[in-house]
């Protein structure tokens, strides 16, 4: 019985502060914009035609093989942004820790995006990525998709610990 009261409580717990740090879902569907401060915004978008249409260069990371075009997602920032990485996390629910640096560029600009190749798996499949802020600090984000009809992103922000072996 006690393990039962435990998982119902971890759960709510759980689902009361990922909804705290949902991202905005906007009225277009397939991105959310994470307002990391007052000068700096990412959009995680999911890479469609009319997205791609949008841009006239990219930059493209095909970790698994897949085509990014296709069936990935795409990182855009809405000034210079510099040392974002696309990292695996491992985790789930309020504790995450960076695993490994899947791609690193120096300087994520807003006219090229970084599109990924990205499938989200399970019910709570994650993805992250980092970057350093204005003030040189390095911010880590956990992001998967909305269950509730897979148009926009739940993202939340972690202090990550030192990388795990």
């Amino acid at each position: 019985m006690n393990n039962k009261k435990f998982v119902i409580i971890m759960f709510s717990v759980f689902a009361l502060f990922f909804t705290a740090y949902e991202g905005q879902a906007l009225e277009t569907p397939g991105y959310t914009i994470i307002h990391v401060s007052d000068e700096i915004s990412i959009t995680i978008s999911y890479v469609t035609n009319e997205f791609l249409a949008q841009y006239e260069t990219f930059i493209e990371f095909s970790g698994r093989g897949g085509d990014p075009r296709r069936c990935g997602i795409a990182f855009v920032s809405n000034i210079l942004v510099r040392n974002f990485r696309y990292i695996r996390i491992c985790g789930a629910e309020i504790m995450f820790i960076v695993k490994e640096d899947l791609f690193l560029l120096s300087e994520l600009l807003p006219e090229t995006p970084l599109l990924v190749d990205w499938a989200a798996s399970g019910s709570m499949a994650y993805g992250g990525f980092a970057f350093e802020d204005e003030s040189g600090v390095t911010r880590y984000f956990a992001f998967n998709y909305d269950a509730a009809g897979y148009t926009a992103f739940r993202y939340m922000e972690f202090d990550s610990p030192p990388k795990k072996n």
